[in-house]
């Protein structure tokens, strides 16, 4: 779901009432200026993306009023969009996921680094990457280390709220020229 200044106040829906997922290419037109972007790869038969899908979801509704939007590039085993859509569909409705989710393609790590050569190498599934408000990418993180994992998840979520909100905090992109050209006209009408 594109958003922008404008839109953002969207209404809540549920699962069921969301979009159905969709393929697409506006990834890299996302306006990202005024958002911290968390961008997932994931697909449906991923255990530890499974995991991940169960800590973004309430994530996403803790800090999406404070500038956090979260997209889910689902990487499927199938080849055919219409299964592909319905394995994303199923894992969406099972982990109340509001954010948005694309099939960007089939589970093959050779398919992924096509879809984003930007990134350097792609290692494996679930991949995160952390986008602040200014656009530039902050953090790539490979793998996720669920709640079996005991002291390793609670650390991975004091570190992943910490980055979060210390890039929630952070003043970028379009809010951050907005606020500097009306602190410059106030400032010229004193």
């Amino acid at each position: 779901m594109a958003i922008s200044p404008e839109n953002s106040s969207r209404r809540d829906v549920s699962p069921a009432e969301a979009p159905a997922p969709r393929r697409g290419s506006w990834l890299f037109a996302y306006p990202v200026a005024w958002v911290v972007l968390v961008i997932t790869l994931a697909g449906s038969w991923c255990p530890n993306c499974h995991d991940e899908a169960a800590f973004l979801e309430p994530l996403y509704q803790e800090y999406r009023a404070k500038g956090l939007e979260v997209v889910s590039l689902m990487f499927e085993h199938f080849g055919d969009f219409a299964r592909a859509a319905a394995a994303t569909t199923r894992f969406r409705q099972q982990y109340g996921i509001n954010y948005t989710t694309l099939i960007a393609g089939v589970s093959d790590l050779d398919e992924a680094s096509k879809k984003l050569p930007m990134l350097s190498q792609f290692y494996g599934f679930p991949t995160t990457i952390i986008v602040d408000r200014t656009g530039r990418v902050r953090k790539i993180h490979t793998g996720f280390s669920g709640p079996a994992t005991g002291e390793h998840y609670t650390q991975f979520v004091v570190e992943f709220r910490k980055n979060l909100e210390q890039l929630l905090a952070e003043k970028g992109g379009a809010e951050h020229e907005r606020r500097s050209t009306a602190s410059a006209v106030r400032d010229q009408t004193s």
